[in-house]
Order: C-alpha cells, then structure tokens, then sequence
C-alpha cells in the first residue's frame, strides 16, 4: 500500500535552467552558516507551502528562497544546536502564521531520547498515515540515525507519502536535499539514540 500526499506538485519548484526541483533545499539559502544549519526553517518553509494557493504552475526556485528567507526570521537556528527540537520549529513556524492571520491547528509527536519513554511505534504509523491521508505533509526531525543510513543526522525533512512493505515495514517518503528518498521508519526509531519528532500543521488558505 502506497499513500502520497494529492498535490506534490505544489511542493516542487522549478530552476532558471527548466529542470525540477522537489521541495525547498537549505542549499538555496544565500549565506554559508544558513546553508549549514537551515534544515529547520526548510522544513517548516515545505509545510507552509503547501497550504498556499494553487498558481497554476511550479514556483521557481527564487520565489521559494525567498519564502524560506522569511520563514528563517521565525524559525531560526540557534548557535551550537539549531532548531533541535520541535518547540524551537512550532513556535517559530506558529509565531508566523499568528502575525500573518492565518489559521492553523498543529499536531506534535515527540521521540524522546529514552526508548522507555516512547509510544509505541504502531501509534507514530498512525499519526503519519493519518496525517498523508489528510493531505498534510508532515516535518520530521532526526537527532539520530538509527539504522536508517539514508537520513542525516540532526537534521529535519518533510515526510510526503508512506509505503508499507511485505514484511509490514513503513517507509516513509521523504523530500530532502530537492530530491526524492525512501527511509525506513522502523529502523529508525528502534535504534535512534537521540529520537527527534514530528509535526504536522493544518493551515487554513
């Protein structure tokens, strides 16, 4: 079973030479220290995104950076540890939308670093296939690989589809670094030594 979210279109953002580029990339920020550390404001830029307007086509890239330059004054990386956990991403992405006007709810599953404190993994499925079903793209953060060797460290990325395996496995689809990847969630949050979490935010157009 393969769920996607109905429109990854709005997430996709053309380049000045006609090729694609799926969801904003941290590497379109103008300075080096946010392109080392602006996975957060990225992630938080992607769900945002999404709620906007269907304008008929992809946005360039240019419009993109300059919406996550935005975003960044909001969800802003702090020295030493950038936005590592989901209050620092919620309050800043939250803040935004407030001095906008724009409604949202907002949904948080936290990973705690001690596994005896963790739900169980079938209750994490749950939230993101419910929140994909809903059309929500949903902003994960990884402190720790696990054993999922395809995610980075201390990084965010937007979950937009899920995939459950034979063995009855969830992969998740993640967009990250303007591409498309597949990473198993199992694998991950059995063995992440420093958890992470996940958002979901439902924004009113």
């Amino acid at each position: 079973m393969i769920k996607f979210i109905l429109n990854p279109d709005a997430l996709t953002l053309s380049k000045p030479d006609g090729q694609l580029q799926l969801g904003c990339d941290q590497e379109n920020f103008k300075s080096r220290w946010q392109r080392l550390s602006g996975c957060g404001p990225t992630a938080a830029t992607n769900l945002y995104l999404y709620s906007l307007p269907d304008i008929g086509r992809h946005r360039t890239l240019r419009e993109g950076a300059e919406l996550m330059d935005e975003i960044w004054h909001y969800v802003t990386p702090r020295f030493g540890g950038g936005v590592n956990n989901t209050k620092i991403f919620t309050s800043g992405l939250s803040k935004y939308l407030d001095e906008k006007g724009i409604a949202y709810t907002c949904e948080v599953v936290e990973v705690p670093q001690r596994r005896e404190l963790r739900r169980p993994v079938l209750e994490v499925r749950a939230f993101i296939s419910s929140s994909i079903t809903n059309n929500l793209p949903v902003a994960f953060l990884n402190l720790h690989n696990g054993q999922e060797k395809q995610l980075d460290a201390w990084h965010w990325v937007t979950v937009v589809g899920y995939e459950m395996s034979p063995s009855d496995e969830m992969y998740l689809d993640i967009f990250d670094g303007g591409k498309l990847i597949s990473v198993n969630l199992d694998h991950w949050y059995d063995k992440t030594k420093k958890g992470g979490g996940f958002v979901v935010y439902k924004i009113e157009s």
